[in-house]
């Protein structure tokens, strides 16, 4: 795709706190950008916008129009499987707004404006941050059961910076001293054996990595001991919905109706395996794994768990710190 021209006061360009106002991202796609839409009277409703700054299908190539369109249906797949709404909508509105994008609603028989147009902004159910409130209140607890070295995995590095940015202001309030290394994009050899370095059996203070599930940090290391005791792991790790995951879903689905399975859970749940193995590396290891999703309280991903987490505890947010303590303190 050639050079993307962007226009400044436009949301979709600019990215970051601008589309934070109505959307959160989900992923990068080939031809643009997914966003769930904060405004979820319609559960699932997401907004899926081209990278390039044009208003119009007409202002891309044919051969740009294909390739949007099959993400799109990429995109409709993935909410049906997830949602499994009666029909979903689309609306490519923008009249105030210069530039291409798409909002896929799913739409719910006798549910609201079934039979009619969906309204833009109806404003009626809201997506708040009080999920990523509860995201950090349980890494943080984490991090204050004992001191030590902790790693926190992601599925994205937006995510990670807007939970982090929670974290951060939980950090100061608590008066909680907690050292924090970041994972970047493109690190170098030597910013990797730098960042691992950090990773000391005695340190004087909490040790905290925030890291990208799958990248160079979530398998391939060794931190025996007391290196690691901790890790936080947000999401179940599900690839991006592609063409080559979408055939790989359709010639198991044709084979037996475990097409999904095959595409997107067990490659995210080989993720999360991979992140929680960095915890425990020899038979004196002791430590704490959270997984922070409800998709794992469901069976078709706890019959994935290995047999040494069959005595995992659930609980709250208000719960997470006394059973952390009474781990350590048992």
């Amino acid at each position: 795709m050639a050079e993307l021209v962007k226009d400044t006061n436009c949301a979709y360009c600019m990215q970051g706190e601008m589309v934070a106002k109505f959307a959160y991202p989900i992923c990068e796609m080939k031809t643009g950008f997914l966003y769930v839409f904060k405004e979820q009277s319609k559960k699932g409703r997401v907004v899926f916008a081209h990278k390039k700054h044009v208003g119009e299908l007409i202002e891309l190539t044919d051969e740009e129009r294909n390739e949007f369109f099959a993400e799109i249906a990429q995109i409709a797949r993935a909410v049906h499987k997830v949602y499994h709404p009666d029909k979903v909508n689309y609306g490519a509105y923008g009249d105030t707004g210069h530039h291409l994008h798409f909002h896929l609603v799913p739409k719910y028989k006798g549910g609201e404006e079934w039979g009619g147009t969906f309204e833009m902004n109806s404003g009626r159910t809201i997506l708040t941050d009080e999920e990523y409130e509860k995201m950090a209140e349980y890494i943080l607890q984490m991090l204050l059961g004992k001191r030590g070295n902790y790693l926190v995995f992601f599925p994205s590095y937006r995510m990670m910076e807007d939970i982090c940015a929670v974290l951060e202001k939980k950090l100061e309030k608590e008066h909680c001293k907690v050292q924090c290394l970041y994972q970047t994009p493109s690190m170098s050899e030597q910013e990797r054996e730098e960042f691992l370095e950090q990773f000391q059996e005695e340190g004087e203070e909490t040790l905290a990595g925030f890291c990208v599930m799958g990248g160079i940090f979530s398998e391939g290391i060794d931190l025996a001991g007391k290196k690691l005791i901790g890790a936080a792991i947000v999401g179940t790790g599900l690839p991006q919905v592609g063409s080559e995951r979408e055939i790989l879903k359709e010639y198991y689905d044709r084979k037996g109706n475990m097409g999904f399975a095959y595409a997107y859970r067990y490659p995210g749940m080989n993720k999360v395996l991979q992140a929680a193995g960095r915890v425990i590396r020899t038979k004196t290891d002791r430590g704490v794994v959270l997984l922070l999703d409800e998709r794992f309280l469901q069976r078709s991903y706890q019959e994935l768990f290995p047999a040494e987490w069959q005595g995992y505890e659930v609980c709250t947010v208000s719960q997470v710190g006394e059973k952390i303590g009474r781990f350590w303190n048992a």
